[in-house]
């Protein structure tokens, strides 16, 4: 049986086509002789345990959900809960009536949440707390440098 050259071209580039993707599966560039992570593209190669497994395919948390399904990596969840559905796991945020800076006001409604301020004063009503503004009236003049810094009257 003879074949022509275009049938032998076309099976030579099937061929090599089906080499190159057993080769290189996820298509980072990276052989899976070499790639530590042969069937999730990872062209950083990273392995924090140094084991040989990249941490794309690892499992970092020990919650039995590796990379990328993993919602929350750097906390075990093993039920990768999201309530709010932003994509990332409930484990990994703060719970609703979190008050970072222990003021009594919850983050969700505290006007400077990073900075204790429980009378939650805003001078210039900007939403912006006053322990956390660095103009309190607003008008344009740093309070370090503000003579009057809850008088926008003086200049």
């Amino acid at each position: 049986m003879k074949y022509g050259k275009a049938w032998l071209l076309a099976v030579g580039l099937c061929l090599s086509a089906s080499t190159l993707y057993a080769m290189d599966r996820d298509g980072d560039l990276i052989g899976d002789e070499s790639d530590n992570c042969a069937t999730v593209f990872n062209l950083d190669q990273q392995d924090h345990d140094g084991d040989g497994i990249g941490d794309a395919c690892e499992d970092l948390d020990g919650d039995g959900v590796g990379l990328p399904e993993d919602n929350c990596p750097g906390v075990s969840n093993p039920d990768q809960r999201d309530t709010d559905g932003d994509g990332q796991g409930d484990a990994c945020q703060a719970p609703p009536n979190h008050d970072q800076d222990g003021d009594g006001a919850i983050d969700s409604v505290d006007n400077c949440p990073a900075v204790a301020n429980a009378s939650q004063l805003d001078s210039n009503l900007d939403g912006k707390g006053d322990a956390c503004d660095e103009d309190d009236d607003g008008d344009g003049v740093p309070d370090a440098s503000d003579p009057a810094p809850l008088d926008s009257s003086v200049p």
